[in-house]
């Protein structure tokens, strides 16, 4: 998306889960990716929403496939 329609959209947002999960009753803790480079800047930047933390279960896992997705698109 940021090659075909350049920085400064607002578009390039990733849900991680799916719309079934809303029904469990331990529905995931990290939600969406939402990534945005500013023209200014020219930085790829995450922002992160969680619906909960679960820092000992979760938050690690959660951490390291995050880095490894910055890792792959930067």
């Amino acid at each position: 998306m940021y090659k075909e329609d350049g920085f400064g959209t607002n578009q390039a947002c990733m849900a991680v889960c799916d719309p079934e999960s809303i029904t469990l009753a331990d529905p995931p803790c990290l939600r969406q990716i939402d990534t945005r480079i500013w023209p200014e800047e020219k930085k790829l930047h995450f922002v992160l929403y969680f619906r909960s933390w679960d820092l000992w279960g979760g938050f690690p896992a959660n951490l390291a496939g995050i880095q490894l997705l910055k890792e792959c698109k930067a």
